[in-house]
């Protein structure tokens, strides 16, 4: 019996300590075209809870060094999106995926008024990618 609640106890400061490092995922969208791949995710740090700022890591199989715009598409306007870019390494398996990871301004993000916008990745290399962008549930996740 001993060994059950001692088991039980370090099973719980386990979880608890993994629980505290991880992030809060918001939202992850991908397009995948025959063999053009890219992809984001917003996320919230939990170390950050009070911070004003979100994290988007892109990801794309394209050469690149980096992303030179972002931006946020809505019917006829486009509202530019004002991001640094964050010292965060993601690493995969797959080594023809780059990532880039972004810090964006949630006042940026809540200011979109239409529900069913798009995010627009320019490329240094002149690609760019369009993916589906939900505002409505980021306001309720932030």
């Amino acid at each position: 019996m001993k060994k059950y609640l001692i088991l039980l106890a370090l099973t719980m400061i386990t979880t608890v300590l993994f629980a505290q490092q991880s992030n809060k995922v918001i939202d992850y969208q991908y397009l995948r075209d025959g063999k053009s791949y890219c992809a984001f995710e917003i996320y919230k740090s939990n170390a950050d809870t009070n911070s004003d700022r979100v994290n988007l890591s892109f990801t794309a199989n394209a050469e690149y060094s980096k992303v030179e715009k972002i931006s946020i598409k809505t019917g006829d306007q486009q509202i530019k999106i004002s991001f640094k870019v964050n010292d965060q390494t993601n690493s995969s398996d797959k080594k023809d995926l780059k990532s880039y990871q972004i810090t964006i301004d949630k006042k940026d993000l809540l200011k979109i008024e239409d529900c069913d916008a798009k995010i627009v990745f320019k490329l240094d290399n002149g690609q760019t990618y369009s993916l589906p962008f939900y505002a409505c549930k980021y306001k309720s996740a932030l």
